[in-house]
C-alpha cells in the first residue's frame, strides 16, 4: 500500500494521466452519461483498429473482468499461466475451479500507459463463440459510457499518439535501470514494460527503509517464483526516478 504523500514506484501506471486529446473525449462524454451505456461504437472502432469483425470484441470493465469472463465461460480442463506475471488470470482460473483454451483470446487495457486506472477500460479479441458466451455471461452494463468512449477514442486516435509517449518512457526505463543496476547488491532485469524488476539485499528492510524516505515500491513476494527480496518499481519522470535511485543508494550503502 502507498501512503499519504508518498512518491508511488508500487503502481506502474504512466504519470499524468489521460493525454490531452483523451480528456477532451472523456469530457464530451459526460454530457452522454445520462443515457446507458452503448458498446457498439467502441467495439466497431476497435474492431477498425484491429481488422476484425465487430463481433469479436467485447469491451470488459479492466482487463480484470476479461479474465475472469474467461475463467467462467471457457472453463478450459487444463490452463498454464506463465509467471511471474498479472495475478488475476491465475486467481480466476482457480476460482473456476480450473488448474488454454480453444483459440486465440486476447486481453488489453487502456489502464497502464494511458494513466486510466480507475476507468476501467478494456476488452477482449476472440473468436466469436467466444465473445458471444462472454457477452451472455457478464452482468448487464459493465463497462461504463466513459470507458466506452475512451476505448472508441483509443481505437481512432490512440496508434498516433503512442509512439511518442512509448519512447519517453523506453529511454527513461533504460536510464533508470543503469543507475539502479550500479548500486551495490542490486540485480536489475530486463523489461520492455513501464517498470523494472529488482532484487535487493533484505528487501523487507529496503522497503520499510524506502517508506521511511517517502518512496513506495511493490513487493513481490506475491507473485509465484519471487521471494520478498523481489521488488518491482515504476518507470517515472527523470526527476522522480532520481528521488529512487537516491534513496536506495542511501539505504544499501
Amino acid at each position: 500500500m502507498v501512503g499519504a504523500g508518498q512518491l508511488d514506484f508500487a503502481v506502474n501506471v504512466v504519470p499524468g494521466g489521460p493525454p490531452g486529446w483523451l480528456r477532451r473525449e472523456l469530457h464530451a462524454a459526460v454530457d452522454r452519461a445520462a443515457a446507458y451505456p452503448d458498446e457498439r461504437p467502441a467495439a466497431e472502432a476497435l474492431a477498425a483498429r484491429h481488422g476484425r469483425p465487430p463481433g469479436e470484441v467485447v469491451c470488459a470493465n479492466g482487463s480484470a473482468e476479461a479474465f475472469w469472463l474467461l475463467a467462467g465461460v471457457v472453463r478450459p480442463s487444463l490452463a498454464v499461466v506463465v509467471q511471474p506475471s498479472f495475478t488475476e488470470p491465475e486467481a480466476a482460473l482457480r476460482a473456476a475451479g480450473r488448474r488454454d483454451l480453444p483459440g486465440l483470446v486476447v486481453v488489453r487495457s487502456l489502464t497502464k500507459l494511458w494513466g486510466l486506472a480507475g476507468l476501467r477500460a478494456g476488452y477482449v479479441l476472440a473468436p466469436e463463440e467466444i465473445a458471444t458466451a462472454l457477452r451472455v455471461a457478464r452482468q448487464p452494463w459493465s463497462v461504463n459510457a466513459l470507458a466506452c468512449a475512451a476505448l472508441a477514442a483509443w481505437a481512432r486516435e490512440g496508434a498516433a499518439h503512442a509512439h511518442r509517449l512509448v519512447g519517453q518512457v523506453a529511454a527513461a526505463r533504460e536510464q533508470l535501470a543503469t543507475a539502479l543496476g550500479a548500486l551495490p547488491g542490486v540485480r536489475v532485469w530486463p523489461s520492455a514494460a513501464n517498470f523494472l524488476l529488482l532484487r535487493v539485499p533484505d528487501g523487507p528492510a529496503v522497503l520499510t527503509a524506502l517508506a521511511a524516505r517517502g518512496v513506495a515500491v511493490r513487493p513481490c513476494h506475491t507473485f509465484p517464483g519471487l521471494t520478498p527480496d523481489h521488488l518491482r518499481a515504476a518507470v517515472r519522470d527523470p526527476a522522480d526516478n532520481q528521488r529512487l535511485v537516491d534513496a536506495l543508494r542511501e539505504v544499501l550503502t
